[in-house]
Parts: structure tokens; sequence; C-alpha cells
């Protein structure tokens, strides 16, 4: 990953405070520790670090067009620069390094914003336009790469991070209170809020825009709502794994070590199987093992790594709580806003181990989310079938009997969800406090101050986007 930043002093345009821009730099310095640059021109500034996986030697940015009145700082990877670089060097643009930074810079110089139709990727990225004085800042279609943003007294300041933004004096820290509930409610804060008011996070699959003074957001993509014809099994079988290996394979185009972690799971094995397939040498994998019971995946990542023949890593952990708190200072600097996934302490460990043979790493990450593994879907399928039992049709009356024979958070949080509708139902099954659980957890003035927002509201949208779909894809 790199990390990016910029100052665009457009409402006075006062000079770029060059000690600001550095600091901004400096503090994502561990995003991209290989090599940084800065551009400072006028109102105008950006600072990128960088870790390189493209072109090593010849990539450094920030990048300029042939005319030097166009510069780019990017953070992530285009999987298809190749094909549209043959296609602008055949439209006469001339090439100065290999990487995929520079074919954005000139698809940009043909395409405008459009260009991002042709990107296949994770990316985010800032062009700035001196000949037409025009910022564009873009974020991929997932939000994989983070670009946060901020407007104030002088200007528009940007960052990967919430810390850069944070280096720039002119930036307020006020809490956002619907962030906050974000959080209490879900465990992350819902695009394009903050943990602190006017800073944003850009959305997935939108770009912005400042020209002539005026700031705009605007969507490139989204997901498809429509109702899908249903495949067969068979038929949909083919398309994922056509999918997944394709995938896959656009993820090992490198010019630095490559490796993947390793739970044993399905997901992460997955990963690894394809990889070892288009591979010609041995998979390196990364495994973190915890020695306590509940935690210990030692098992299935020893058939795993077996199975597949990997080159394999592994560290064992003898206590998951002595890790939480030598890292937990360390979670809190990196993660900027609160962030309840535990997962973030084994991920941390695995990085680290595999930081020592190799500078990019594939996961697993993304298998629950597209194929229905966390256990509020489970907990739809039990709803359901308790529907049709005759007797049942109160679900409700259930609670205060299993209240008495269980103290199970899971189990009563399950009964109580039952009271909703299915959609409010699954939102229920998900959220970390329940509205009652917050008002006990908040003091009277954040009360006082509460303006309705509710984090379901997000969820409910969506929802309703996807009518004449089966629950489960709505869901989903």
């Amino acid at each position: 990953m790199c990390g990016i930043c910029g100052i665009i002093n457009f409402k006075d345009r006062s000079p770029v405070n060059t000690e600001v821009l550095n600091k901004m730099t400096r503090v994502l310095n561990h995003r991209g520790p290989d090599d940084g640059g800065k551009f400072n021109d006028g109102y105008a500034g950006l600072g990128i670090r960088r870790l390189s996986i493209i072109d090593p030697e010849g990539g450094t940015q920030p990048i300029y067009n042939e005319d030097r009145n166009v510069v780019i700082v990017f953070n992530g990877e285009i999987y298809n620069f190749k094909e549209l670089r043959e296609g602008l060097k055949k439209n006469g643009h001339k090439f100065k390094t290999s990487t995929d930074t520079e074919v954005i810079i000139h698809l940009y110089e043909e395409r405008g914003e459009e260009c991002l139709n042709f990107l296949n990727g994770m990316f985010a990225f800032c062009i700035w336009d001196k000949k037409n004085e025009k910022l564009f800042l873009a974020r991929d279609r997932l939000g994989i790469k983070p670009l946060y943003y901020c407007i104030n007294e002088k200007g528009l300041s940007f960052a990967s991070e919430i810390k850069s933004l944070l280096q720039d004096p002119f930036i307020q820290q006020n809490l956002n209170q619907e962030a906050i509930i974000d959080f209490f409610s879900l465990g992350y804060i819902l695009s394009p809020k903050s943990i602190f008011k006017n800073t944003y996070s850009l959305p997935p699959g939108y770009f912005l825009l400042l020209a002539n003074g005026e700031i705009k957001e605007n969507r490139y993509w989204d997901l498809s709502y429509e109702k899908e014809e249903t495949s067969g099994p068979e038929e949909t079988s083919e398309k994922f794994f056509e999918v997944i290996s394709s995938s896959v394979k656009s993820h090992l185009i490198s010019d630095v070590p490559l490796g993947a972690f390793l739970s044993g799971g399905i997901d992460s094995s997955t990963i690894v199987s394809f990889m070892q397939s288009s591979n010609q040498n041995s998979t390196k994998t990364f495994s973190i093992i915890i020695d306590e019971h509940g935690w210990n995946e030692g098992d299935f990542i020893g058939v795993a790594k077996e199975h597949f023949n990997t080159e394999h890593y592994e560290s064992v952990i003898d206590s998951i709580d002595t890790e939480i708190q030598n890292l937990l200072p360390k979670a809190i600097w990196y993660n900027d806003e609160p962030f309840a996934d535990s997962s973030f302490i084994p991920t941390f460990l695995v990085s680290s181990l595999a930081r020592t043979k190799v500078k990019v790493a594939l996961s697993g990450d993304g298998g629950d989310e597209n194929l229905a593994g966390y256990p509020s879907y489970i907990a739809d399928k039990i709803a359901f079938c308790m529907e049709s039992i005759p007797g049942l049709s109160n679900l409700t009356l259930l609670q205060k009997p299993v209240s008495f024979l269980t103290s199970n958070p899971r189990i009563l949080r399950f009964i109580d969800g039952l009271k909703f509708p299915p959609q409010k139902a699954h939102y229920w099954w998900r959220v970390l406090f329940t509205d009652e659980e917050r008002e006990k957890l908040f003091s009277e003035d954040f009360i006082k101050g509460y303006t309705g927002y509710n984090s379901y509201f997000t969820f409910e949208n969506y929802f309703n986007k996807c009518d004449g779909n089966s629950f489960l894809k709505k869901t989903l």
C-alpha cells in the first residue's frame, strides 16, 4: 500500500505551507516505507509515501504527463494496466516508467473523469490538473483503498488516513455524534462519515471534483440491484470458479515477492489453491496459531499447508490477552477511528510475519460477505423455519422462558429480534448494542444532542433498492 495526501488552498489561493505538507506526508511513512515525494506549486501541494510493487526503481511518485501540467499521486494497483498502456501508446502517449500509475494520468488526458470506467483494480488517487486548475480525487468501486478529505477555511485537504489530515492546523477535531452511533451500533463508521465533523470518507465508487471554486461528489459506479435470472447450481459453480480464478491471477501481477495468509479455512485455502495452480514456484504462506482453547486453528492450517505443499511460515502465540495488551496502542494509532473487529490483532500479527519474506500477501477477505458466512444468515434461516411451526406464530413469547434457561447473549438477541419484520431482524442480529443499550452507555449531554439518527436508516435504504430479489440476495 501507499499513502497519499494533499492541500489545495483554493479559497484564498495562499501558498501551501511546506512544513505542514511534509508532516502530512511523513506521518504516512508506515504505508510507504520505500520512497516518497512531493509536489508543491503555489496553492496546490501533494505528498506520497510509496510501497513499490510495480517498477520499483522507476516508479517514484508524483508522476507527470509529458507536458508536466498534470500530476498524480496514487495508492493501489490497476490489474489491466498493461492492456490500457498498449492502447495509449498507439494513441501517441510517451511513457517514462512501467507503472500502472502513469497509465492513469495518460488515460485521464484522453477520457477525463470517465477514465474510471476503464480501470480494473483497487485505488485511491489524486490528479491535479494545473492547466485547468482542477482537482480530481477518486476511490475504487468497493472502497478497498481509504481516502478522506476535509473542507476548511483555506480550502480542501485530503489523505489516506485521518492522522495525516490532523497535521493540518486548520482541521477542527469535533466529534461526529452520528459516527459514534454508527460505531456503537455496527462496530464501524458508515461512509461518508468519519469520527470528526466536517471530515469525510469519500464513498466507494465515487470521485470528487474541485473546479472553479466548487466541490462536487459524483458516483461513477454502483451495484446492480436489478433482479437477476437464476442459474442452475452447475452453471453458477462454473461462473464462480471463473471469477475467482481470474481475480487471483490478476492479483499476482507484481515485480516483488508475494504470498498468502493461510488460516486453514475455506476462504484462504481457496485463494492459495488458485495461487498454486498459477505459480510455477511454491506459494509462500503465513499463519498465526493462537495456542488457546477456542482459538487454535493449527490442525486446519496443518492440513492445508500439507495439501497445497506451500513454503509455509507460522508463529505460535501463547496468550491472545498478552498480544492484545501489547498491540492495543498500535491498533488505536493505525486505525484512527473506533473499530470493533477483533480480527485486527491476528491480522496485524500475520502481516508482520509475512513482511519478513514478501511485500504483498493475498487473503480470503470478502468470502463471508459474498457467500453469507456470518451468523445473522443462519439466524434468518432458523427464524423462517420457526414461523412455519404451528403454535409459534407469536415468537416473542419465547423471550421470557428462554431467558430463564440461558444467559447466552446471542440466543437472547436472536429471540429479541423475532419481534421485527425479517429485514429489521437481520440488522438487529448484527448490531453490537441495541438502541436501549446505547442510551445506557451515553451521557445525558450526548443524548440531549441526539438528532434522531439511526444506523438502520442506511441499511433500510439499500435493502429497499433490492425489491424483486430474494430475501437472501437483499441481505447480501
